[in-house]
Order: structure tokens, then sequence, then C-alpha cells
């Protein structure tokens, strides 16, 4: 899938598998905080390369210097697969559980494909754990609650965000023409769309992983009925 893209990706995510794999075992051995900094601050590093690099360029353009942008495409997943990388080292660090000594393992964590694209991020010991239990099969019922869904998610996404977002770009794209409570109504109704968006792809990405036995944990769990920010922020 990420070599659909550019074939050059899946060096990427192989190498930063590599080294997280590394890195943990390292720490483990060593137990020396200076192994858990290259596990935080290397697989960052891809991301401010391919993600932010040509932001900070232009920025710093805009204040008289002259760098150089580099036209790239952004990987497929570079964020999920980063993110999963930082929370195994961290949680190894924590003294959750040890580093995984099967390389196939980390690399399927790190490239589980429902997760790779939206998330949800599932802890290393969560899923793997999954892995090893032998009654967490594919079964007629997950393959009908992931089925379920999948379809939930795609409604979700194509059937309300894609047609609220018509209205929303429309009043967006210019403010002048319309009146206060169009404007209001635009403003909510962005709002519901980024949240239909991710929680449908979300939807997706766990009914995936329910049909192949794995059981990611919910995510945009209906978020702005939260009472507060934290709950909100834990919701969400």
């Amino acid at each position: 899938f990420c070599a659909w893209q550019n074939w050059r990706f899946l060096v990427i995510v192989f190498f930063e598998s590599i080294i997280v794999y590394f890195i943990a075992l390292q720490f483990d051995k060593y137990r020396s905080k200076i192994w858990i900094c290259f596990g935080v601050l290397i697989p960052l590093a891809f991301l401010c390369v391919f993600k932010y690099y040509n932001f900070f360029v232009d920025t710093f353009n805009f204040w008289g210097l002259s760098l150089k942008r580099i036209e790239m495409l952004l990987p497929i997943g570079i964020s999920f697969y980063t993110f999963s990388a930082i929370g195994y080292i961290i949680d190894i660090d924590r003294g959750k559980y040890k580093a995984e000594k099967s390389f196939s393992k980390v690399l399927l964590y790190m490239t589980f494909f429902p997760k790779l694209t939206a998330g949800p991020i599932i802890s290393a010991d969560a899923f793997w754990k999954q892995l090893d239990n032998k009654n967490n099969r594919v079964t007629w019922n997950r393959l009908n609650d992931g089925i379920q869904m999948i379809l939930f998610g795609i409604m979700k996404k194509n059937v309300f965000s894609d047609h609220i977002s018509e209205f929303v770009n429309c009043v967006y794209s210019n403010v002048n023409m319309y009146n206060a409570p169009t404007l209001l109504l635009a403003v909510f109704g962005y709002g519901i769309q980024i949240y239909l968006d991710f929680s449908g792809y979300s939807d997706m990405a766990i009914g995936c992983a329910t049909c192949l036995g794995i059981d990611l944990p919910r995510n945009f769990n209906l978020p702005y009925l939260s009472r507060n920010i934290s709950e909100f922020w834990k919701r969400w």
C-alpha cells in the first residue's frame, strides 16, 4: 500500500523499525537514558524532515533568509508509525514491558495496516498480547462486526461529512456574501465535518482490524458531549 505511492517509502518505515528495535534492545541491556533520547529523537527527525521541513524553510525565508525548499511527497502513515515507535520506546523506559526480541513482531506493530493511515494507535504490549492469544482469531462474528464498523465509517465520511463540507466550503470561500446566522452555521458545520471525517476514518480502521482478529481502542468517542476540556481531549 505504501509502495503504491512511492516504493522508496517502504525503506523509510523499514529503516525506522530497525532503529526502534535496536534501540529498545540496547536500552534493555544497558539501561542508559541516552538510548531513550535516540529512540525519540530519530523518529521525530524523520517526521520533521518529511512533514515540516518546507514549512520551516518558508517561515525563515519570510524573515529574509534564502533557504531552498525540497519538493517531496509525504510518506503515507508516517505520523502514525512515528508515534507508535515513540510510544513503544517510552513504554519500555517506564518499565511497562521489556524490549521485544522478535523483529518481525516489532515490524508488524509498526506497519499494521488498519492503524497505519488513520490510527487509532494501540500500545505495543496490548497489540502483541492479542497476537499471542490463540483464542483471538478471525471468525464470522468478527467479520460481521468489522464490516458493520467499516460501513458505518464510510457513511460518516462519504454521506454526511462530504456533503456538509460542500456547504462549509461554499460559505468559507466568500464570507462577505453571507449573513451572520449562515456564517455561524458554517462554523458549527465545520466542527461537525472534521469530527465525522476523523471518526469515519477511525471506524473504518477499527473495522478492518476487527476483520483480522485484532481489537483497536475506540477513538473519537462523541467528544462534543464532553463536560470539560480534559474529557474532550480523552474522547477526541
